[in-house]
């Protein structure tokens, strides 16, 4: 991307920040304006009608990008395999000292088994790993799942460095290709100087404190809740009574109508 654009940046998902709604799949980043919606084909937002690719993608018969987005809450106890990253699992996280203890015991790590919870919480050609990246979601959820790895390395320089261990499948050792990018070695992906990576990252809303809507998100998407940045939930997504804050309208002035979010005319 920065080849064609060089000062153009991907926006990452904090899925914690739709975690604090009462039904984390009504977050306004799934608005008409935005990623569009989340059952069945997407037809709305930025990947609106997109066809799918390649031809073994079409799992649905439809020719087109889906989702099938779990409704259910935050809760790893209850949906352990479809769940978004929660201020839980990111504490764990970011209590890895290492690279190797990051992807311990690799095949199957919590870091793993996390970033997995949210590609099945979107599900749809999100939940087909071989086809997830038609989903515009998939890039801002690894550039998040990026960043997590861009802190270990900032707070622990001397441990990164790619792991050695007979549990480690063939394929996956620091000597092997990185398929499909032949030319580097599965070890050379942690050397920013050799894959060209020059870009940092902004920190999360969830992380930085705020006194107004507008300190979380200048558009709507988030808002602030005594210091803590939360996610807006979008029309016909359910809200507190009362908080016509919480809530997200592509046009109109929204409001909280009997715990739904409504968006009346302007």
């Amino acid at each position: 991307m920065r080849r064609h654009c060089p000062n153009c940046c991907v926006p990452y998902a904090d899925t914690r920040l739709d975690c604090s709604l009462p039904r984390p799949s009504d977050t306004a980043l799934f608005s008409a304006q935005h990623f569009g919606n989340t059952q069945g084909p997407v037809t709305t937002g930025v990947a609106a009608n997109w066809a799918v690719e390649t031809q073994d993608c079409n799992d649905f018969n439809n020719g087109l990008l889906t989702r099938f987005m779990n409704t259910s809450g935050c809760d790893h106890n209850e949906l352990p395999d479809a769940t978004p990253f929660t201020n839980l699992s990111i504490q764990i996280i970011r209590g890895f000292q290492s690279y190797s203890e990051l992807c311990r015991p690799y095949r199957f790590s919590d870091f793993s088994t996390y970033h997995a919870g949210v590609h099945y919480w979107i599900g749809g050609h999100m939940d087909n790993f071989h086809c997830s990246a038609n989903d515009p979601f998939f890039f801002s959820h690894h550039v998040f799942t990026d960043m997590l790895g861009e802190e270990l390395k900032t707070r622990a320089p001397d441990n990164w460095t790619f792991p050695h261990a007979v549990a480690i499948a063939e394929g996956c050792v620091g000597g092997a290709q990185m398929l499909p990018y032949y030319w580097l070695l599965n070890a050379q992906g942690l050397n920013d100087s050799v894959i060209g990576k020059n870009y940092s990252y902004e920190p999360s809303p969830y992380d930085v404190a705020c006194s107004t809507d507008t300190d979380c998100s200048p558009t709507g998407l988030l808002w602030c809740d005594n210091g803590q940045c939360k996610a807006t939930s979008r029309e016909e997504g359910i809200c507190d009574e009362g908080v016509d804050v919480m809530c997200y309208c592509d046009s109109g002035t929204p409001r909280c109508d009997e715990g739904i979010c409504q968006c009346s005319a302007k």
